[in-house]
């Protein structure tokens, strides 16, 4: 601490609101925001639009969810290893994120037999799950120092917005005959959440070196 004091003789502690004004604050916030409109979407809805896009069994679209969460565990262990080794979170986040919009377009545009879908669910698990801890060192990278639970506190929050507006968002979207259009939602909200994860990268100040 005495070293970054050294390097900032300007450095001033935040007050305790101060952090409200950081843009990487509230990008972050967008990130978990958009994170969960597009998790709730598939939570609530998939097994729905799988029947009426590709006549699969509610029951079926169930345990495809089932397989989602099973990948995004197995994802979440490499993820880990992954997000130890590198200095730059955000690649690993943006590339695993564009390989879950992806197989999300794949499935919405009907490019797939209905065969192979338990298998894109999986890879859009296993996308979530590698990116999600390099996503927290990122997040904690753009938190000021002193200052984490309260940016965690607000960060979260996006959580549980984004938790109750995704399946209204997209139940309007079933409502009007347009199941497909679930998946692609769901691509296109990722595409935001690849831009936040630009944004917040851009706004953290020095990062360190990797460790050779």
């Amino acid at each position: 601490m005495a070293n970054a004091r050294k390097e900032d003789p300007n450095h001033q502690p935040l007050g305790t609101f101060d952090f409200l004004k950081l843009p990487a604050v509230w990008l972050c916030w967008l990130f978990f925001f958009f994170s969960m409109v597009a998790m709730s979407g598939i939570q609530s809805f998939a097994p729905s639009a799988l029947f009426k896009t590709y006549e699969i069994s509610v029951a079926s679209g169930n345990f495809f969810l089932t397989l989602l969460a099973l990948g995004t565990a197995g994802g979440m262990l490499f993820g880990g290893y992954l997000a130890s080794r590198f200095a730059a979170p955000e690649r690993t986040v943006v590339i695993c994120l564009f390989v879950s919009a992806l197989m999300s377009v794949i499935i919405g545009a009907e490019l797939v037999s209905a065969a192979l879908i338990p298998t894109l669910f999986i890879v859009i698990g296993i996308g979530l799950g590698i990116a999600a801890p390099s996503r927290d060192l990122m997040i904690r990278s753009a938190t000021p120092q002193g200052a984490s639970g309260r940016v965690y506190g607000i960060v979260y929050s996006g959580i549980d917005l984004g938790a109750s507006v995704g399946p209204l968002a997209f139940g309007i979207l079933l409502d009007a005959g347009r199941p497909n259009w679930l998946f692609l939602g769901v691509a296109f909200i990722q595409c935001l959440i690849i831009f936040t994860a630009f944004r917040v990268a851009g706004s953290i100040p020095n990062r360190p070196a990797a460790a050779s």
